[in-house]
């Protein structure tokens, strides 16, 4: 009787507890959105100053909103993190997102894809609430997957930058050089060159190099920042080159024409390796998808017939 009696107080003693904590979580969790919504209202009244992304106030709103909570949320990423993404959006061509919104964008879709993959087991599967070893590894396998995204695409938008850049290099090069025979110099023949290239991740590139240029930054000092941003070897080979000859007084032209020159063979025998790769390449689906069909069509009736036969 005295154990009964202490179990039940025990009980009601842990559903007061309960209650009070419960209480607790909820004025905390309402102070705290509260005043994350007032901060985040002065935000957007004040936001003069921030660059918006879209052109319509709701656009404009979001980036604000998420430019604001990603400051909040720099505060918990170290600082190797903050160098790293912050290099990954310059060589993307992001540098209007800040390191803020890149990782609350991971964070925010990482908790987005766990919690989709959570509704669908509930729904499909019914095993909401009945964990097991393959649904927890799913769960954290997708949230994962969610978080990684991000850099993922990032990742995904440097490489089309860096095969563009390669892409459009040799035929600026050559307009350069003619600016540069015709008697103008460097900057000129640059702003020559831009104006008649097509648009692209070179261009903008190319772009603000002459804008840092007219800022009054030094000329190498714009080239080394142009190298870094892009982060391939042509260009560092092109910026150093362009370096040299600027310290030594030689000419800028025959220097450029040659470069622009081996930049054309260097492409044409990246294109000869891709085309030698393309038989071997041919090979893998003809070997899982062609010759195990083959072999089903010819040996499903030989198969039938030794079947009838018995």
């Amino acid at each position: 009787m005295a154990s009964r009696n202490l179990a039940h107080c025990v009980q009601l003693m842990l559903f007061w507890w309960g209650i009070v904590v419960g209480a607790v979580s909820v004025g905390a969790a309402v102070y705290l959105g509260g005043s994350l919504l007032l901060r985040l209202r002065s935000a957007l009244r004040s936001s003069a100053t921030v660059q918006p992304v879209f052109s319509d106030s709701s656009g404009k709103s979001i980036w604000v909103a998420s430019r604001y909570l990603g400051d909040r949320f720099l505060r918990l990423v170290t600082w190797n993190q903050r160098r790293s993404g912050t290099t990954l959006l310059a060589r993307a061509g992001l540098e209007h997102f800040s390191v803020g919104q890149l990782y609350l964008a991971k964070l925010f879709l990482g908790i987005i894809a766990a919690l989709v993959v959570a509704v669908v087991q509930s729904v499909v599967w019914r095993q909401l609430f009945d964990w097991g070893w393959g649904n927890g590894v799913l769960f954290f396998l997708s949230g994962y997957l969610g978080y990684s995204y991000p850099n993922a695409a990032a990742l995904a938008r440097v490489r089309r930058r860096q095969s563009s850049i390669l892409n459009d290099l040799p035929a600026l090069l050559d307009l350069i050089v003619l600016g540069l025979e015709s008697g103008q110099n460097l900057q000129a023949s640059l702003q020559l060159a831009l104006r008649y290239s097509r648009p692209g991740p070179l261009h903008s590139e190319w772009t603000r190099v002459l804008l840092d240029i007219r800022s009054g930054q030094p000329r190498s000092h714009a080239l080394a920042q142009l190298s870094a941003r892009v982060n391939l070897p042509a260009v560092r080979q092109l910026v150093s080159a362009l370096r040299q000859a600027e310290r030594t007084g030689f000419s800028v032209a025959p220097i450029i024409r040659n470069f622009s020159d081996q930049q054309r063979r260097e492409r044409l025998m990246a294109v000869e390796k891709l085309a030698m790769q393309a038989p071997i390449k041919m090979l893998f689906p003809l070997a899982l998808c062609i010759f195990p069909c083959t072999f089903l069509v010819l040996g499903i009736p030989v198969a039938i017939q030794l079947v009838g036969l018995q």
